[in-house]
């Protein structure tokens, strides 16, 4: 009698678990889809159509989340949105610089598709630092010129940190 019982509450807990399973196949399948789809546009080699795809692919190729990439470029993650969303009016023409500069992509290719993406980007960009070096040197002797200047500037004294932002509530205390 005992084995019964415990056969019957065996088999009621493995139908639970199909109708458990079977709930969330939908939910399964559409995910995947979703993944695939993702996978298929970040590995194409096609340049996408549009700034908000180009910059959707760019970010997500680097792994990045819009939060972060708002940090980085210093543009609002709304901006990020809407420009994915290829809802572009309004978003003033800096944000295009800051967000290509933060990419590490070419201005021409996140506006216009046109050229490859990073392709000059790194070259304009170190030749523009070796300049700066060359500069600094020639004017001012006494600096110390063997400090590499940082990708990411530091806030300015006074200012926070991007990260300070997840913190800021807008409630008042009590």
């Amino acid at each position: 009698m005992r084995e019964r019982l415990w056969l019957k509450h065996e088999i009621e807990k493995l139908e639970c678990d199909i109708d458990f399973y079977e709930r969330q196949l939908p939910k399964i399948k559409k995910e995947l889809a979703e993944k695939k789809a993702l996978f298929k546009f970040i590995t194409s080699e096609e340049t996408p159509d549009t700034i908000g795809d180009r910059l959707k692919k760019e970010r997500l190729l680097k792994e990045m989340s819009v939060f972060k990439l708002s940090c980085k470029a210093d543009v609002s993650p709304n901006h990020i949105t809407r420009t994915e969303d290829n809802d572009l009016e309004g978003i003033p023409s800096e944000s295009w610089e800051k967000l290509a500069t933060a990419l590490g992509l070419r201005l021409d290719y996140l506006l216009y598709g046109t050229g490859k993406p990073y392709e000059k980007a790194v070259t304009e960009a170190s030749d523009n630092n070796a300049s700066a070096n060359n500069e600094s040197t020639a004017t001012d002797t006494s600096s110390d010129t063997s400090d590499t200047e940082s990708p990411v500037e530091e806030p300015a004294e006074g200012e926070k940190k991007c990260e300070s932002r997840t913190t800021k509530t807008s409630k008042k205390p009590l």
